[in-house]
C-alpha cells in the first residue's frame, strides 16, 4: 500500500486541518463578497444591504484569522515544506 500524498509531502494533520479551515473560511468570504457585489440597491432594502456588509466583514475576520493561525502553525511547527522527505 502507498502511503497518501499529504504523508509523502511530511504534512501533519493539524496543518491539514488548519489548510481546509482556512480554504473554507476564504471561499465564505469571497461568497458573500460576490453576494453584496451583485446586489441591486433596487431589489434590497438599505438595512438588507448593510446586514450583508456587516456579514462581509464578518466572513474577511473569520478568513484573516484563519490565515493567522495557519501561518503560526506553519511557522512554530516547520511543517511547510511540500517536498516529499529523502530516503
Amino acid at each position: 500500500m502507498q502511503p497518501s500524498l499529504a504523508k509523502q509531502a511530511g504534512c501533519c494533520a493539524t496543518r491539514r486541518e488548519m489548510a481546509e479551515a482556512f480554504a473554507i473560511a476564504a471561499r465564505a468570504y469571497d461568497e458573500t463578497v460576490v453576494v453584496l457585489t451583485t446586489c441591486s440597491s433596487r431589489s434590497i432594502s438599505k438595512e438588507a444591504y448593510e446586514a450583508m456588509r456587516r456579514n462581509v466583514r464578518k466572513m474577511y475576520q473569520r478568513a484573516e484569522e484563519a490565515m493567522v493561525l495557519f501561518e503560526e502553525h506553519l511557522a512554530s511547527h516547520q511543517c511547510f515544506d511540500l517536498e516529499p522527505p529523502t530516503a
